[in-house]
């Protein structure tokens, strides 16, 4: 079973996201997507897996 959480980007900084997800913030790695601040992405194990908008 697997356990991704959505959240909203709110910084991109040298391949990692700060991510706001049911008011907290945590930092995932980000490397192989571009992204910007708010997209909304899947977060699992602090890696973005996937982005969605």
């Amino acid at each position: 079973m697997c356990l991704a959480v959505q959240g909203k980007v709110v910084e991109v900084k040298d391949g990692k996201a700060t991510v706001e997800c049911r008011n907290q913030k945590i930092e995932a790695i980000a490397k192989d997507i571009k992204l910007k601040k708010g997209d909304k992405v899947l977060i699992q194990f602090g890696v973005v897996v996937e982005k969605l908008s």
